[in-house]
C-alpha cells in the first residue's frame, strides 16, 4: 500500500512538472540571453574574448577615457592587470584581455602591500604614434600609492605591432603627503603641454605637468598644484572647452552597490592649475562643485567622467562622455559602463544628456 501511494505521488509530481514545462515553453517570453557577462577581473594574462551584446557593459568599474582607434572603441578599467574591452559601436563589447599578467616590478616595489596584479582606475591618451596608459596601484585603506605608465603603438591585440612597454613610475605617495596618488586623469592642453590630475579622499586633488615625450613627471620629486579638496572627492578629470578648463570630480561614496552615493561635480578655471570655481563662485579647493550628474531611480552612483575621444576622426560628430554606475537596478544592481551625449549651456557649463540618438549637435 505504501509503495502504491508513493508511486502515485511520483506520477502526480512528474505530470505537474511536465505540464508546467510545456506551459512555460508555449508562453510568449523573450529568449534568455546567452551572452557571457564580461568580468573586470580576468585571469592573469590574456583570456578568451567574450561578447557582451548589451547597451552598457556589466562589471566595468572606474573606466578610462573611451577612445576610438582603427575603427574600434576601447576602454580600460579597474581589475586584475588592467582589463580592457573593444567595441565597434559602443554597444556590443568584447573583452580583449589585460595589459599585464603582473604589475611591473619597479611599480610594485613602491606599493608592496598590493597583491601584484590589481590595477585601479586607468586613463589613456594618444601622443604622436603611442598610446600612454596611466594606471594606479595601491591597497585598500592605504595612502601608499603609485601611478605607473605603459605605452603601446596600437590597441588591438591582433595587430602585429601590439606590445605594451613599461615606462615606470610617474607619481607616488607614501601616506605622509597631502594626497593619495591614485585615479589619474590625463589632458593634452591646447598649448601642447601634458598634465595629469589625481587624488582620492586624502588631502588634495592635484595636477602635475608631464613631459609629452616621455609621459613622466617633469618634476617627479615635487607635489603638483592643489586644485580641489580630496576630503570629499576623487576620480578627477580635466577637459578644455571654449577658453576654460573644467574639473570633474566624484563626490560621495563608492563600492557599496545600490547604497553608493557617488555623484559628479564640476568647476572651471582659466588656467589648468586653477583656481577652479563652481557655478556659484565657490572654490573647489573649499569643497565647491556644481552638480553635473546624480543617481536616478534605476542608475545609482554615476562616477568617473571621461570625454569620449575619436582618434580616427577628431572633432567630428556630437560630443559624448563615459561614466560607470555603481549599480544599475534594471540589471541586477551590476556596475555598468554608460556613454552619453555632452552638451554645453549658453553660459558655458556642461550638460549631461541622456539619449545619444536624440542629440545631434552640441552648443
Amino acid at each position: 500500500m505504501r509503495r502504491s501511494i508513493l508511486l502515485r505521488l511520483a506520477l502526480v509530481v512528474l505530470f505537474a512538472f511536465t505540464a508546467s514545462t510545456l506551459i512555460a515553453q508555449n508562453t510568449l517570453q523573450p529568449p534568455a540571453s546567452t551572452a557571457t557577462p564580461a568580468t573586470a577581473t580576468p585571469p592573469r594574462g590574456f583570456g578568451p574574448a567574450i561578447g557582451v551584446p548589451v547597451a552598457g557593459m556589466p562589471f566595468v568599474h572606474d573606466p578610462s577615457t573611451v577612445v576610438r582607434f582603427h575603427g574600434k572603441y576601447y576602454v580600460f578599467s579597474t581589475g586584475r592587470g588592467a582589463p580592457f574591452y573593444s567595441s565597434p559601436d559602443t554597444v556590443t563589447w568584447t573583452r580583449e584581455g589585460s595589459v599585464f599578467a603582473a604589475i611591473p616590478d619597479a611599480v610594485h616595489a613602491v606599493v608592496p602591500k598590493n597583491n601584484g596584479t590589481d590595477v585601479w582606475a586607468p586613463d589613456i591618451i594618444r601622443l604622436g604614434n603611442q598610446f600612454y596608459l596611466y594606471y594606479a596601484v595601491s591597497s585598500w585603506g592605504s595612502f601608499q600609492s603609485a601611478i605607473g605608465l605603459a605605452t603601446n603603438p596600437v590597441l588591438d591585440p591582433k595587430d602585429p605591432a601590439y606590445k605594451w612597454t613599461d615606462r615606470g613610475v610617474v607619481i607616488t605617495s607614501d601616506g605622509n603627503e597631502d594626497l593619495n596618488a591614485i585615479d589619474p586623469g590625463v589632458i593634452l592642453a591646447p598649448d601642447g603641454t601634458l598634465w595629469i590630475c589625481y587624488g582620492s579622499y586624502h588631502g588634495s586633488i592635484r595636477v602635475t605637468q608631464l613631459d609629452p615625450h616621455t609621459g613622466l613627471a617633469l618634476a617627479p620629486k615635487t607635489l603638483g598644484a592643489p586644485i580641489a579638496t580630496a576630503r570629499e572627492s576623487e576620480a578627477s578629470d580635466i577637459v578644455f572647452h571654449s577658453g576654460f578648463y573644467y574639473l570633474f570630480v566624484n563626490h560621495g561614496s563608492c563600492c557599496k552597490g545600490s547604497n553608493s552615493t557617488y555623484n559628479i561635480r564640476v568647476g572651471r578655471a582659466r588656467t589648468i592649475t586653477g583656481p577652479y570655481m563652481d557655478r556659484d563662485g565657490k572654490p573647489m579647493s573649499e569643497g565647491g562643485g556644481t552638480l553635473f550628474l546624480a543617481s536616478d531611480a534605476q542608475r545609482i552612483g554615476p562616477g568617473h567622467f571621461g570625454r569620449v575621444v575619436d582618434y580616427d576622426a577628431p572633432q567630428s560628430g556630437p560630443e559624448r562622455f563615459s561614466i560607470h554606475y555603481e549599480a544599475d537596478m534594471s540589471r541586477d544592481g551590476r556596475s555598468v559602463l554608460d556613454i552619453r551625449p555632452l552638451s554645453w549651456s549658453p553660459d558655458g557649463w556642461p550638460i549631461a544628456g541622456d539619449n545619444a540618438a536624440a542629440t545631434t549637435v552640441t552648443h
